[in-house]
């Protein structure tokens, strides 16, 4: 069963929720996962470089892909699982960035919770394809308070200057 989800508090919080990630491209030039040193760990972007290449990912990739699961009628596991393969696909890209210093601890906090989302965002799907509104108002809690984190890692990038 699919429902208007939109129309209960989570629904409607949830579209606040998701234009707060919006901010956090904004603010930030965008963060990845920043992997493990090795030996033959790659050299770390620069700002510049890291700004260029992550910071229309939030922002031109991921908040039209969670918009558009939100908006214009039901929440639907379609929509839903759209959302899920672009959040993946960049959190993936994200991932395989080498930080500069400056932001590495930020950028692998944004990375997990990219992670989180798409965690959440699966929730949400299995609960709204199993009509579950007790499993779909706690994934959207989930969803709701990785948004918040997100948006505050974005002003502690800005903070940072990137």
């Amino acid at each position: 069963m699919v429902g208007d989800f939109r129309t209960g508090w989570p629904g409607r919080v949830l579209l606040v929720a998701v234009c707060a990630i919006s901010l956090v491209g904004a603010g930030c030039g965008n963060s990845s996962n920043s992997s493990s040193k090795a030996a033959s760990a790659p050299k770390p972007l620069t700002k510049a470089q890291y700004e260029r290449q992550l910071g229309p990912l939030l922002n031109g990739v991921v908040d039209p892909a969670l918009r558009a699961a939100f908006s214009n009628g039901a929440i639907t596991p379609q929509k839903l699982t759209a959302a899920i393969t672009v959040i993946r696909l960049a959190h993936d890209k994200m991932a395989a960035v080498t930080p500069p210093p400056a932001v590495s601890g930020l950028h692998k906090q944004a990375v997990t919770l990219l992670g989180s989302m798409v965690n959440d965002l699966t929730k949400l799907r299995t609960a709204t394809v199993k009509g579950d509104r007790s499993g779909q108002s706690s994934a959207a809690s989930g969803l709701i308070a990785d948004a918040r984190r997100m948006q505050t890692l974005g002003s502690e990038f800005t903070s940072r200057g990137y």
